[in-house]
């Protein structure tokens, strides 16, 4: 979520020198609602399972060389952190020169 506010606090028909001090500033804010992604946990196998066969692929549980995944655990049930929630905010001037120029 984003927001910007810039408000007017002085009409043109006040005083010159407080619009210019009032007039002109500018809050904005950007902020972030997370959740955490969940993972699956994997089994890591590095060696020949069963005696007196080569298995081709030695890294799977099954030698298949599919998902390694735990087959007794369920599909993302690991949560790997915490909720985030930040809210960045910032305040600005534009400072009116003349009519023509501005600087931001």
């Amino acid at each position: 979520m984003n927001f910007v506010w810039q408000p007017t606090v002085i009409k043109s028909n006040s005083s010159a020198f407080a619009r210019f001090l009032l007039n002109g500033w500018e809050v904005s804010g950007i902020a972030v609602l997370a959740t955490p992604q969940h993972r699956t946990p994997v089994m890591m196998v590095g060696s020949q399972q069963f005696s007196g066969v080569t298995m081709t692929y030695t890294n799977s549980p099954n030698a298949s060389g599919g998902w390694n995944r735990a087959p007794f655990e369920g599909v993302g049930i690991l949560n790997t952190g915490s909720n985030q929630y930040t809210v960045n905010g910032r305040l600005t001037r534009t400072l009116p020169f003349t009519d023509r120029v501005k600087e931001c």
